[in-house]
């Protein structure tokens, strides 16, 4: 029994550290450059754990889960596709392994998310295209690192990335467009990164932090576009328990055409915060900046942004605070907003709003 549990541990002696898949190759082959093999899901299979599968010439190359450490590398020039009729297109499962997918093309055809990550210590996703998955374009339910660069996620049925879980995830110079619902939804003590990308034309929000349970949720957003998501608010952060805490950061974006520009909501114990800086927050349908403290501790805190054109409000404190660093006093001066030319007002609400908001 002992000798049988050792050979099982055994890695397997036929695989190779670099393995091929073309439209000309096998299955049956060893999924070398001379015998390439058809799909990833046999190439995995024959790649060493750490190793690489390089897809050499255009073609669909079917669904994978990949429960170990691997790269999947599509060079420029060739698209490799995955048609997801069902399930998902790439499933990421395993402890502590780091999985890198570049260049892949996932295509929802009644299927439903593009990548969902279940279990692993590192996934890196660069300069893929996730197109019309029925759930999430990627899909985040498992502690770890992922990080996003050069990628489209678009016309996702639900959220375009949804995150539930306390994962590190950054997203780099990408697109996430014409989601169903949000464009990024990030939840369950998720801490979030994202930089020069453009979230638009999505169903509901364009980026949520939000925390229903003990916890903290955080999102930094720098050097963003968040337009055109016409149904909700732009920016959002929600906390609705006890010890729950949802915080965004975005500085030098611009926030514009979405239903509301800025959002804070907190429910009873809860604290929602957003904190803006150098950002224009213009041309929003009702508000540029709101709090709603429903029974908790919403704040947007506000330094030298631009806030105009909002037809409702510049300004709406239903509820909550709204704040400089500088305090009541506008103590430095350079933390003075610029509010100008809202149709309904400026300053629209309850509470007392320092000077340097206006």
């Amino acid at each position: 029994m002992a000798a049988l549990a050792f050979a099982a541990a055994l890695p397997d002696a036929s695989a190779i550290p670099r393995t091929f898949v073309a439209s000309f190759g096998s299955d049956a082959q060893p999924c070398t450059l001379a015998l390439p093999c058809r799909g990833f899901t046999v190439a995995l299979a024959a790649t060493d754990p750490g190793g690489e599968i390089v897809a050499l010439d255009s073609a669909g190359y079917g669904q994978v889960t990949i429960g170990k450490s691997v790269s999947i590398n599509v060079p420029a020039g060739v698209y490799a596709g995955i048609s997801v009729l069902s399930g998902n297109g790439i499933t990421v499962s395993g402890a502590g392994i780091n999985v890198a997918l570049s260049g892949l093309t996932i295509n929802g055809q009644g299927g439903v998310h593009g990548i969902r990550f279940l279990q692993g210590a590192r996934l890196n996703v660069d300069n893929c295209q996730i197109v019309a998955m029925g759930g999430n374009g990627l899909r985040v339910e498992g502690a770890g690192t992922v990080v996003v660069t050069g990628t489209a996620i678009r016309r996702s049925g639900q959220a375009g990335v949804f995150v539930n879980a306390a994962a590190n995830v950054t997203i780099v110079r990408s697109r996430i467009q014409s989601s169903g619902s949000d464009g990024i939804a990030m939840s369950g003590g998720a801490s979030g990164s994202v930089a020069r990308t453009l979230i638009a034309d999505n169903g509901l929000f364009g980026v949520v932090a939000s925390q229903t349970s003990a916890g903290t949720t955080r999102i930094a957003l720098n050097d963003a576009t968040i337009t055109d998501n016409d149904m909700g608010t732009g920016v959002y952060a929600e906390a609705t328990a006890a010890s729950a805490t949802a915080h965004v950061d975005i500085t030098n974006s611009l926030v514009t055409r979405n239903f509301n520009g800025l959002y804070a909501f907190a429910q009873p114990g809860g604290t929602a915060a957003v904190s803006a800086t150098d950002n224009d927050v213009v041309e929003n349908l009702q508000a540029g900046v709101t709090t709603v403290a429903g029974g908790g501790t919403a704040f947007v805190r506000a330094s030298r942004n631009g806030i105009f054109h909002n037809p409702v409000a510049g300004l709406l404190q239903s509820s909550g605070t709204l704040s400089t660093p500088g305090g009541a006093t506008c103590t430095p001066t350079t933390y003075t907003n610029y509010v100008r030319d809202n149709d309904g007002g400026d300053n629209f609400g309850a509470g007392s709003v320092p000077d340097c908001l206006r």
